[in-house]
């Protein structure tokens, strides 16, 4: 399989961040109300707006719940194992969003070394870890960024 031209990312900490600088906490020894909060802490603008409704009553126990907990056990549980690896030899085009609760750029700036090419990361600004995907004045402005670095990489386009 050949390697990709590019991999741009956003709001993630790169995967060889050590377990003890994850800045979220574990979910799995957590209750109803502590996970929840959990939950809400991603982003508060979008879990206390657009996206309050999933997270009340049966909608967020019977679905989003269950949801969410699988999907945070992906991070939560991952193990880094490729130490002893080269880095990838394309660029990386990383993103922070100055608004995102737990991912900082400290965290963000996690992917450089995952690269010997060429790594840039761009402030996602007054955005948030889901606003920047949801908000439509916020979509614009990330998805210019997103295609702007896709056009440097799209041949023909």
């Amino acid at each position: 399989m050949d390697m990709p031209k590019a991999l741009i990312g956003a709001c993630f900490p790169g995967p060889s961040i050590p377990e003890s600088n994850r800045p979220w906490h574990v979910n799995r020894p957590m209750g109803f109300d502590e996970f929840l909060e959990e939950s809400k802490n991603w982003d508060k603008d979008h879990f206390g707006g657009r996206a309050k409704p999933i997270l009340e009553g049966d909608t967020w126990t019977g679905e989003y719940e269950p949801l969410f907990r699988a999907d945070f056990r992906l991070f939560d549980e991952y193990k880094y194992r490729w130490d002893d690896q080269p880095p990838f030899d394309f660029p990386i085009h990383s993103m922070f969003a100055t608004k995102d609760y737990y991912v900082k750029k400290h965290h963000v700036e996690y992917w450089k070394e995952m690269t010997s090419a060429e790594w840039t990361l761009e402030e996602l600004v007054d955005m948030g870890h889901l606003t920047c995907f949801y908000l439509p004045n916020l979509k614009k402005v990330y998805i210019k960024q997103v295609l702007d670095r896709i056009k440097q990489y799209a041949d023909g386009v």
